[in-house]
């Protein structure tokens, strides 16, 4: 078992706190390329802080230039904002105040309706147009442009009582409203009926008026990816110790193996959760990995002879790494953790015993297999802590396997620290 001093538990309170204060420093600073449009209509393009919003913001903060001065836009002061991901506009409209959650439902039909001035995101933009806005308390609204005029799809959903029993329904004004939208496309009017109250559908109705009735395209499909992926390469080097643990093998177990170091490298396939500014991803790494040990035991429990046995194992793993990956956002880089499990498939192994008994009259020497039953995946734990800027990365990694001995009564594990250097490629 891992056992860390005072002095250690220090340094890693010390390391925390330091990555979380910069964390608090920077988590407000994402200055990305994108434009204001202020309410003469003149575009002025600079930065933006984007935060990758989980609701649609309340105000916005932009500068000119990108050591230049912020100021903050509300939607009563400028017209739209754009990001390279998202378009916004202004608008002063009724949102929906009623909640769809099951304990928070109302008992009756009435739409509860809020007149305000919203940042709208424009979903679909083209003679079909489709705008969004997602409140604070995850109220959902949708919205369609006519002309100049934006229309709220109206949804409530609500409990009521029948025969002294309690049920939820729904009044779905919405699906009226579109039928009258998409009048002109009669191979979509089917759909409609079963049309949900969410995004995902909401999305699908329009591709498929697009796609079925309309000779135009839209302008701007703004829906940013729920999914980035980066592909990359890594390299470096392990360094791998055996241990053993038996009663019976103790030419294993009380072997004096020393660590080996060796090089390793892979290739990688990030998929990144797109929202929460990418912090979040699944990390998949396919890695060659290999080590080479020595052993010597002493055997002096045999009368007046004893034995030297000479251990030689060695084994290369093509190793499939999965794992979880937090991103801290730094200023201009990125520091993460990771933690996953790999899957190792031995692709090459040595394993041998020597044997050199000596007798008061000479001595013999004979050989045979180390491990008789070698397993053939070597199944581990991975935690890693790294730093990435820009496309390049430098890791530190643990791992902690199960081993490599198929044998009754011979228990094992593996224990490889790696050092590794990372380059993405998109």
């Amino acid at each position: 078992m891992l056992k860390i001093g005072s002095l250690g538990l220090r340094l890693i309170c010390i390391f925390l706190f330091m990555i979380l204060s910069k964390e608090g420093m920077y988590a407000q600073q994402n200055y990305i390329p994108g434009y204001i449009i202020n309410t003469a209509g003149d575009t002025i393009r600079g930065y933006i802080n984007d935060q990758n919003w989980g609701s649609n913001p309340k105000k916005v903060y932009f500068k000119e230039e990108i050591e230049g001065k912020a100021i903050k836009y509300a939607p009563a002061t400028i017209k739209a904002f754009a990001t390279e991901g998202d378009i916004y506009i202004s608008a002063i409209i009724g949102r929906s105040l009623s909640s769809r959650r099951v304990n928070k439902l109302d008992d009756y039909d009435k739409l509860n309706l809020l007149t305000d001035t919203l940042f709208l995101q424009a979903v679909v933009l083209g003679p079909k147009s489709l705008y969004y806005h997602k409140s604070l308390e995850g109220i959902e609204n949708f919205y369609i442009k006519n002309d100049e005029s934006l229309s709220l799809l109206e949804y409530k959903k609500y409990k009521k009582t029948i025969d002294q029993k309690e049920i939820i329904t729904e009044v779905k004004t919405y699906l009226l409203q579109l039928k009258e939208y998409f009048k002109d496309c009669e191979l979509i009017q089917g759909s409609l009926i079963s049309l949900e109250y969410s995004r995902k559908q909401m999305e699908n109705i329009f591709s498929a008026y697009y796609e079925k009735c309309s000779t135009e395209r839209p302008e701007s499909k703004k829906i940013r990816g729920r999914l980035l992926f980066k592909y990359g390469m890594k390299a470096g080097i392990s360094r791998t110790t055996l241990h053993f643990s038996s009663d019976l093998y103790k030419h294993l177990a009380d072997a004096d193996y020393k660590s080996s170091l060796d090089y390793t490298l892979g290739i990688s396939a990030d998929i990144i959760l797109a929202r929460n500014r990418g912090k979040w991803s699944l990390n998949n790494e396919l890695f060659y990995t290999r080590y080479k040990v020595d052993g010597v035991y002493n055997d002096h429990e045999i009368g007046n002879n004893y034995k030297v046995i000479n251990t030689e194992l060695g084994f290369s793993h093509l190793k499939l790494n999965t794992s979880v990956k937090y991103r801290f956002n730094m200023k201009d880089s990125d520091l993460y953790l990771n933690a996953g499990i790999s899957h190792g498939l031995i692709l090459q192994e040595i394993s041998n015993r020597l044997d050199e008994t000596y007798y008061p009259s000479g001595h013999s020497i004979g050989g045979e297999i180390a491990i008789p039953a070698i397993k053939e995946l070597e199944l581990g734990r991975v935690f890693g802590i790294g730093w990435q800027k820009k496309r390049y990365s430098v890791e530190v990694r643990y791992e902690r396997g199960t081993g490599i001995s198929n044998v009754l009564f011979l228990g094992d594990g593996t224990r490889r620290f790696f050092l590794l250097v990372g380059y993405e490629f998109n």
